[in-house]
């Protein structure tokens, strides 16, 4: 619960609140499950500050401990994430990669939902790292 909260007020804006129950909920993230739903959410938290090397750090930590506990869903986020931080960092082709790997493994659980908000991301990472081949994903994500 306290990470659905702590989402929420990310997306509101209130980082400062959003840092506080993340911490408070770290000593308590034993289980790999747990783990990885809070790296995930530091990671987003510190993508929007800016902190790109602790936003890769933690959506790496979230990808490794969702591997483990078996949480695809948290393993799609989690290389969303990554391709995230790769295109923040301008690194296209590595953050294409990733997004491949989240669209194609989303699509493999059935998450549907992660395919389509993250198509448009795949398209414009494979436009900016491979050009005209860009097109096919470009008309699929529209």
């Amino acid at each position: 619960l306290c990470l659905e909260l702590a989402a929420s007020l990310r997306v509101l804006g209130r980082s400062d609140e959003t840092r506080k129950i993340l911490e408070r909920a770290q000593p308590l993230a034993v289980a790999d499950a747990d783990k990885a739903k809070l790296h995930y959410h530091f990671g987003n938290l510190y993508f929007v500050s800016g902190a790109s090397a602790r936003a890769l750090e933690s959506h790496s930590e979230a990808l490794v401990s969702a591997r483990r506990a078996g949480l695809a869903e948290y393993e799609c986020r989690a290389l969303s994430g990554l391709a995230d931080v790769h295109y923040m960092q301008g690194h296209m082709v590595s953050g294409h990669t990733q997004s491949e790997e989240c669209v194609g493994l989303a699509r493999q659980h059935g998450l549907a939902d992660v395919v389509a908000s993250n198509l448009p991301a795949m398209a414009n990472l494979r436009y900016l790292s491979q050009g005209p081949a860009a097109a096919r994903e470009i008309r699929s994500a529209i």
